[in-house]
């Protein structure tokens, strides 16, 4: 293999490869970490997000019913008035992009990387998810792209254009509900007062924002808990010396808050948030255009400083639908 490779040639095959491959890419990388970790508490955001596809604003439509039953008289239709209310709440894409510039010294290196890992008897697995170098290089750029969407901006996330950062991108989860919990969008009653989740209470405290949950919503399937890897350790943590330790903590299978049908979700971009979050599967919206006019992949080679970079544009954005559908903790 040659120490140097044809930079001119490359942009063309991986501009060629990455426009026959755009709806793979597309998917790959619009879907962020949506499969979770094998072997890990990370779960499939799937199993509780609503994935939208949309090219600009979406109206995340919230129906508000006060109370509907009365009794029969038998003097006809007698509609009790303003019991049901329409509460729009909008969300707008938001673009983003990935600039990357590669030297030729960092694509002979890569190229090496690559030949080398097709040798030998896992050569055919590692051909069947990445068949060409021009794969291998959209196989590491998108990887690390999904772990920063899902763990960076769609929970830290403040909108910032002059940020060149993940978290610069868009308003992620904890922005939002922050902001949506003083201004009073969220409910006041949604939310209790707790002390600071440690491993002599997490238990105890977590119980305390299930509490808020009304009845009717407890013991269904329709609630998780949003959570931070601190927070679900310090609870694994409680939970085995105040109860025993239960089979409950030996594996990475389905766990739920003590006494209720509530499933913990691990989300490494909660670490840091004073809370633990519960609320009903398909709440958190995951918005993304996938069309071709805004999904964009191109390379491009600079023959005077002989480099080549590597241009990706998208939209996307993280909201939620129900404010009233979300109960928190507050640390005093």
């Amino acid at each position: 293999m040659p120490d140097s490779l044809d930079l001119s040639l490359l942009a063309g095959t991986a501009t060629d490869f990455a426009r026959d491959n755009r709806e793979h890419i597309a998917s790959k990388l619009l879907n962020p970490g949506m499969n979770g970790i094998p072997g890990t508490p990370i779960k499939p955001m799937m199993d509780y997000v609503t994935p939208i596809v949309s090219k600009d604003e979406v109206v995340l439509t919230e129906f508000i019913f006060g109370n509907m039953l009365q009794p029969d008289k038998r003097n006809g239709f007698t509609p009790l008035n303003d019991r049901v209310k329409l509460k729009p709440r909008r969300a707008k894409v938001k673009p983003a992009k990935i600039n990357l510039r590669f030297t030729e010294t960092q694509l002979v290196a890569m190229n090496k990387s690559y030949y080398g890992m097709i040798q030998g008897p896992q050569s055919k697995l590692i051909l069947d998810r990445i068949p060409v170098f021009e794969a291998y290089i959209n196989e590491k750029i998108v990887e690390k792209a999904q772990s920063e969407l899902r763990n960076i901006s769609m929970f830290m996330g403040v909108l910032n254009a002059n940020n060149a950062a993940p978290a610069g991108i868009m308003n992620g989860l904890r922005t939002k509900w922050d902001a949506d919990i003083l201004s009073g969008e969220i409910p006041a009653g949604n939310i209790v007062t707790i002390n600071a989740i440690t491993t002599a209470n997490a238990v105890t405290e977590i119980k305390k924002i299930m509490g808020k949950v009304p009845a009717a919503y407890r013991y269904t399937n329709r609630l998780i808990c949003l959570i931070s890897p601190e927070h679900m350790d310090a609870y694994e943590q409680h939970y085995q010396t105040s109860r025993g330790a239960l089979p409950y903590n030996s594996s990475f299978e389905k766990k739920y808050i003590e006494g209720s049908m509530i499933e913990f979700f691990v989300e490494p971009g909660m670490s840091g948030y004073e809370t633990p979050v519960i609320t009903t599967k398909g709440n958190v919206c995951w918005l993304y255009d996938d069309d071709a006019s805004t999904f964009s992949l191109t390379f491009d080679y600079n023959k005077r400083d002989e480099d080549l970079a590597y241009i990706l544009k998208f939209q996307n954005e993280i909201d939620y639908a129900l404010a009233e559908e979300l109960w928190f903790g507050n640390v005093l």
